[in-house]
């Protein structure tokens, strides 16, 4: 189903579903590396925003996503966090589309 801009509006809830599932499915065979190998580039793929040339509205919207990125490693578990990455990629991903990327 589209929304009125012509998105995915099932989108979030499905990749929400799918992360849940793969946080589920790694449980304890999750490691803090591999999350951090994740989230690093995540980050990295964010860099852009934080620019002096940005807009301060985008820089804005992304520095709070960028900070659940950080605090993913106060998360009690790496099943928790993990499934918090999918919820952030998620986000990311409905961000970038309401930009037209």
């Amino acid at each position: 189903m589209l929304d009125e801009k012509g998105r995915c509006g099932n989108c979030r809830a499905e990749t929400e579903r799918r992360w849940a599932y793969r946080a589920e499915q790694r449980g304890p065979g999750c490691t803090w590396d591999e999350l951090r190998a994740r989230r690093a580039a995540v980050l990295a793929s964010t860099d852009w925003t934080q620019l002096p040339d940005v807009p301060a509205a985008t820089s804005a919207r992304f520095a709070g996503l960028r900070q659940r990125l950080r605090d993913l490693t106060d998360l009690p578990d790496c099943a928790a966090a993990l499934h918090e990455l999918g919820a952030i990629e998620a986000d990311l991903m409905s961000m970038t589309q309401a930009r037209g990327d």
